[in-house]
C-alpha cells in the first residue's frame, strides 16, 4: 500500500496553508499585543485563535492518513514547523518527536503512559 502522506500534493498544499496561517498568526498577535482599545484586540485574539485552530484541523488531516510508526511528516514553511507522527501505543514511552525549534518528550514510565493509553489504536503527536 503507497504511503499517501508522501504524495508532494498533500505536503505541498498543507505548506501553503501553514504560510498563510503563519501571516495570520503574526498580524493576529501583533494586533492582539496593542493598545488599540477592545474591540480590534479581540478581533487579533480571534484571529489567532482561529488561524490555530485551522493548523490543527490540517494537521489532523495529514495525520487521518498515517499508519501508526511511519516516520513523522514535517510540514515546512519559512517561519513555521509541523512535525505529524501517529504511533502504536505500546511503542509511545520514552517518545520523542522532534521539529524545528521544538520536541515533545513523553515520559519513560511504560506503566503510566499504558493506563492512559489503554483501548486506544494509536497516539497522534502534533509538534
Amino acid at each position: 500500500m503507497k504511503d499517501v502522506s508522501t504524495v508532494p500534493l498533500i505536503i505541498q498544499s498543507a505548506e501553503n496553508l501553514g504560510s498563510c496561517l503563519n501571516s495570520a498568526l503574526k498580524a493576529g498577535g501583533n494586533v492582539a499585543s496593542k493598545t488599540y482599545g477592545s474591540g480590534p484586540q479581540q478581533q487579533g485574539q480571534n484571529l489567532v485563535k482561529s488561524s490555530m485552530e485551522i493548523m490543527d484541523v490540517t494537521g489532523n488531516a495529514v495525520l487521518a492518513l498515517k499508519v501508526p510508526d511511519e516516520e513523522p511528516t514535517s510540514i515546512n514553511t519559512r517561519d513555521l514547523t509541523m512535525t505529524l507522527g501517529r504511533f502504536a501505543p505500546a511503542k509511545v514511552a520514552g517518545l520523542i518527536v522532534s521539529g524545528a525549534d521544538g520536541k515533545l518528550v513523553l515520559p519513560s514510565d511504560d506503566e503510566v503512559l499504558q493506563s492512559i493509553t489503554h483501548g486506544t489504536r494509536f497516539v497522534d503527536a502534533q509538534v
